[in-house]
């Protein structure tokens, strides 16, 4: 491949990256997270550097709330990365976008983001743990009765032991009281 057909950063504001298809939506999550795509008809993967300036007036938020809209594709968008320093980053261009004159001002805005979950980077044994944890904290350990885990969680009493055990969950470090069983 020649230089000249090889894709090139360039920065180009996209407004309609709210009204993308959910198979449209796939491939630009590719393309970001792997940084790499297939023309139409093509055979080969090309190697590519993106950095997209993109934004819509549809409420993103509800869209990803009606699943009309990938959270995993809005966190790759806005980079944000809780203590990380590419949110240190991705607020500076943002800031630098949005300043109107030479000084660069970051206003409170800036520094909002939609809370959604962070893409599943966890294994399923890790989500489960952290998921029942949560519901038998709530519960104060109580694991079966009327108020207990095993309700909420809609499984069997004995089931939700048996994945506690599984997944090295000790009974009776979640609260003052007891399984009522």
């Amino acid at each position: 491949m020649d230089d000249s057909s090889r894709p090139t950063a360039e920065r180009s504001p996209w407004t309609k990256v709210g009204e993308l298809t959910p198979d449209l939506q796939a491939k630009l999550l590719r393309v970001l997270q792997e940084r790499e795509f297939e023309r139409i008809g093509g055979k080969e993967t090309i190697k590519t550097d993106v950095r997209l300036v993109a934004a819509t007036n549809q409420d993103v938020s509800q869209a990803i709330k009606d699943g009309k809209f990938r959270s995993d594709l809005y966190y790759r968008l806005t980079l944000y990365w809780p203590g990380n320093v590419r949110e240190l980053e991705n607020i500076i261009e943002r800031a630098v976008l949005l300043s109107p004159g030479r000084t660069l001002e970051v206003h409170d805005e800036l520094l909002l983001t939609i809370t959604i979950p962070r893409p599943a980077e966890d294994t399923l044994a890790a989500v489960e743990r952290r998921h029942i944890r949560a519901v038998l904290q709530r519960t104060n350990g109580l694991i079966s009765g009327p108020n207990g885990a095993a309700v909420i969680l809609g499984l069997h009493p004995n089931t939700l032991r048996s994945r506690m055990q599984k997944l090295g969950l000790r009974f009776g470090n979640f609260g003052s009281k007891r399984d009522a069983s």
